[in-house]
């Protein structure tokens, strides 16, 4: 992704998730890197809208939607979701291959900040 598309990405999320940011969304190589209020964070790698991973980690649960070429077995193959454990895979039903990526983010986002508030 370009450092362009970074900014995009860094300025919807700072403007659709401003209230629950720790601080404004940094550019890091080439992820974008979110702190949430809670001190969680989000790191958003997308090198085309077929190959992208979308991971989050906070007390000691993670969630990761990624296209990496594992776990065939799955109807959504080769996007997938990792549910609050590593170990933990399951189907992608949030992201689509070729979606743009700010209604990828968006999904992401709001899939995270509901699960973050689940025991």
């Amino acid at each position: 992704m370009t450092l362009a598309a970074l900014r995009e990405l860094s300025t919807f999320i700072y403007r659709e998730y401003g209230k629950v940011l720790l601080r404004p969304p940094i550019i890091v190589r080439r992820r974008l890197r979110v702190y949430l209020d809670d001190g969680s964070f989000i790191d958003i790698r997308y090198a085309n809208p077929r190959e992208y991973s979308l991971h989050w980690q906070g007390s000691g649960k993670v969630i990761r939607v990624d296209t990496a070429p594992h776990h065939p077995q799955l109807s959504s193959y080769p996007r997938h979701i990792h549910l609050l454990t590593e170990e933990r895979v399951v189907e992608d039903r949030l992201t689509e291959l070729g979606a743009p990526p700010v209604e990828n983010v968006r999904r992401f986002m709001d899939f995270v900040l509901q699960k973050r508030r689940d025991p």
